[in-house]
């Protein structure tokens, strides 16, 4: 199907785009098709260009005069959309979460270094991590083990800052412990090193 019979057919509609004769301002500021700006032209005349051209009149920016573009109003709905999709998947990226390490009085040394691994894991992605040390029972009497379970975990864990020194609070002794570096400056230099 020719793109210029498409002027003989039912108006184009993009949902929330404003196109063509849906435009009910008198004058518009219109951009060529190749980004150069035209002027100030009569909304009917701008229609009519786009049209002749085989696309549509966009409404980029409404105001007192509005911008409108001549593009292909399917194409420019599909760029829309993956913009807000990528800048919303940065946004996610961009988010810090709080993981949890559970430890013991009694956790053996080999569940240590895993657990200190995986938060290591946590901490390089930018994320905060929770060291809780929980108590049983007579486990409650010992919180100085408790203390050097949790000295011995930082240990193992590498480059990190305390967050929230620790604190205790009857059955657990909790910290966060938060990376040296922001989650967006290690996006930036993952971007970085990528390219």
């Amino acid at each position: 199907m020719n793109r210029n019979s498409r002027s003989h057919q039912q108006p184009r509609r993009e949902p929330g785009l404003t196109i063509n004769e849906s435009i009910t301002a008198s004058s518009i500021r219109l951009i060529g098709q190749d980004g150069h700006q035209i002027g100030v032209l009569p909304t009917r005349d701008a229609i009519w260009r786009a049209k002749s051209a085989g696309l549509d009149l966009i409404l980029v920016a409404p105001g007192d005069v509005p911008v409108c573009r001549i593009l292909d109003a399917g194409k420019y709905a599909f760029e829309k959309k993956r913009a807000e999709r990528e800048a919303a998947r940065r946004q996610r990226e961009l988010v810090v979460e709080t993981k949890e390490v559970q430890l013991r009085p009694v956790t053996d040394e080999h569940d240590l270094l895993t657990k200190a691994r995986k938060a290591a894991e946590f901490l390089a992605e930018g994320h905060k991590v929770k060291v809780a040390v929980r108590f049983r029972g007579r486990e409650q009497s010992h919180k100085d083990v408790g203390r050097r379970v949790v000295g011995d975990f930082l240990a193992a864990v590498g480059d990190h800052r305390v967050d929230k020194p620790l604190a205790d609070g009857g059955r657990e002794m909790v910290m966060i412990v938060a990376p040296m570096k922001s989650r967006a400056e290690l996006m930036r230099e993952r971007e970085t090193a990528s390219d």
